[in-house]
């Protein structure tokens, strides 16, 4: 029999150590990872910070840290029809103008006759031919249809008490109850904030969804929009 070498021997026992010190490591950046991944959510959580940042745009870092996904918005409504905006992108020069997709939305018009039949009527008419998505907040929401004339309509009920999930499809208003006009907005996030204050008229088709994240792209967290994202064609399918 030949004899035991004491280089293998070594080599044996060193890769024996290397393996636990590796294995002891890998531990040890797990427990720092829980650690830091708990640390920002309080972080992200904390309102009293040295600065200011608003509670949509924590919440919704504190969502993308931690990989969840947000659920379909309002999945139990019946949808009544659906919207097909077809939108283009300006160029900063404003000499030429890019194909940016259809936005495909989901009307809900049994939940909010009164703001869902007015969207409706606007869509078939045509009537957001040209407006320009006026102002996206990165994170939140983007929203078009400024200028646009519409006939005054009360809130729905049903509409106020649907949720801002993801997605979310809404008319704008003055501030005050009862006071709904032509612009409409998607949230780009959840938006618990907004609940009771807007009526919910649809959703964002879910394979419509990556055009408005292409919208987003064209603002800021404060509102301000870098390029003309606007509506070249609207109508019912």
């Amino acid at each position: 029999a030949k004899e035991a070498s004491p280089g293998g021997c070594c080599a044996e026992r060193f890769a024996g150590q290397g393996r636990r010190h590796r294995g002891a490591v890998r531990g040890f950046d797990c427990r720092i990872m829980v650690a830091l991944r708990c640390s920002l959510l309080v972080l992200l959580a904390t309102p009293s910070l040295p600065f200011v940042v608003p509670q949509h745009r924590r919440r919704l870092a504190a969502l993308e840290f931690f990989n969840f996904g947000p659920k379909k918005t309002n999945p139990d409504e019946e949808v009544t029809a659906t919207a097909r905006l077809i939108l283009r992108l300006r160029s900063p020069n404003q000499k030429a103008s890019y194909p940016l997709g259809a936005l495909d939305l989901e009307i809900f018009e049994k939940a909010s006759p009164m703001a869902a039949g007015t969207f409706r009527q606007l869509v078939e008419s045509n009537s957001y031919q040209g407006r320009l998505f006026h102002r996206i907040i990165r994170g939140f929401m983007v929203q078009a249809g400024q200028g646009v004339e519409c006939a005054p309509y009360l809130d729905d009920e049903r509409g106020l008490a649907l949720e801002f999930g993801e997605g979310a499809l809404a008319m704008s208003n003055a501030g005050e109850p009862n006071t709904g006009n032509a612009e409409f907005f998607v949230t780009t996030a959840r938006a618990d904030e907004l609940d009771g204050k807007y009526v919910v008229i649809g959703r964002v088709k879910e394979t419509a969804f990556k055009v408005v994240k292409e919208i987003e792209k064209f603002g800021d967290n404060e509102g301000n929009v870098f390029n003309d994202v606007y509506v070249t064609h609207s109508e019912l399918i």
